[in-house]
């Protein structure tokens, strides 16, 4: 029975096809292939034990449709694990940029501006920026970081993106959206309900646009709705957009969403997969103890646009808060 639960399970997790998000079954059908997808990693881990309890009590058949279950299941992680060398970027336009999500704004304030003065980023995207937050380290963050789009809440979808350099067009907090995927029919036009703040830089001879953002958190199948409706018009927008996107923030969402293939196909490339080692596991830090390095979730990426790339990327120290933060140096290809 676990055997074909298991292999059931997955099977439908991961062939459940893209049918959109209207129906009433369709949004928990989608939400159910979304936790199966990423639960994978989980499920090797409980596959690998169910196997050793077979094989102790002498099932030999089940036992090995079991590991080779697990095997199937642990293959993205032993994959995450390989060396990967990013590419040089040419110093003249390259930049460092930093996602951070706050926790509600308890994240420890200290310890974020430590992180932040180690890595030296010249934009740093904030996510769950509240008042209380902006009251403790707002003056800090204007001392490092000259221009700044600030978009405070007290609820959990604050944002703010910090930037040593000027930006060349005014921001937009709220930006419109069409509810598309590349190369599908374009919906109709939407404003972002909460921040999602787009700054545009100029860096050497190229203007860049940063798209900070952060969705809903998958906890019901209505919040994964929306959750890919954001991630739909990002993916649209940027296919349009024709200049270079730096697209960084807490998606809430893993590498297995079919979400993220809708950025790949935007020609969105995550800065992990190219240029960062192991898991790259970011929340929920510490809550777990140590086995949040065991069963966490990279849910914090930092995706490059085309006509980009990465140099390196890599998940920073803990700043006492549920997420830790992502860092990326990014820019042209170099010589």
């Amino acid at each position: 029975m676990v055997v074909f639960v298991a292999a059931g399970s997955l099977a439908f997790g991961w062939l459940w096809p893209d049918l959109g998000d209207d129906g009433r079954l369709i949004a928990p059908l989608n939400w159910l292939a979304f936790m199966l997808r990423t639960f994978t990693p989980h499920a090797a881990m409980f596959l690998a034990l169910s196997a050793l309890l077979a094989s102790l009590r002498r099932l030999w058949w089940p036992g090995a449709a079991m590991l080779a279950l697990a095997a199937c299941c642990a293959a993205p992680i032993g994959l995450s694990l390989l060396p990967r060398e990013g590419q040089r970027v040419a110093d003249a336009d390259a930049i460092t940029i930093m996602s951070c999500n706050v926790m509600y704004g308890r994240a420890n304030a200290a310890a974020m501006l430590a992180e932040i003065d180690a890595h030296g980023p010249d934009v740093l995207v904030i996510q769950e920026y509240t008042g209380a937050m902006h009251t403790r380290v707002g003056h800090e963050l204007s001392a490092r970081f000259p221009h700044s789009a600030v978009a405070q809440r007290d609820d959990a979808f604050g944002m703010a993106v910090y930037s040593r350099i000027e930006f060349s067009q005014a921001p937009v907090l709220y930006p419109a959206l069409r509810g598309s995927v590349p190369g599908g029919a374009i919906g109709r036009d939407w404003t972002c309900a909460e921040p999602q703040i787009r700054v545009v830089i100029r860096r050497g001879e190229h203007e860049i646009v940063v798209q900070g953002v952060h969705t809903l958190p998958p906890i019901r199948p209505s919040y994964l709705r929306e959750q890919r409706r954001l991630v739909r018009g990002l993916a649209a927008w940027a296919e349009r957009e024709r200049r270079p996107v730096i697209l960084a923030g807490d998606l809430n969402h893993t590498s297995t969403a079919q979400s993220a293939r809708w950025l790949a196909r935007a020609g969105l490339t995550d800065t992990h997969a190219t240029a960062g080692n192991g898991r790259g596991l970011t929340w929920p830090d510490g809550e777990l103890g140590g086995l949040w390095r065991v069963l966490g979730f990279r849910l914090d990426h930092i995706f490059a646009g085309a006509g980009l790339a990465c140099e390196w990327t890599k998940v920073g120290a803990s700043i006492d808060g549920d997420h830790r933060p992502v860092i990326a140096r990014i820019g042209t290809r170099g010589r």
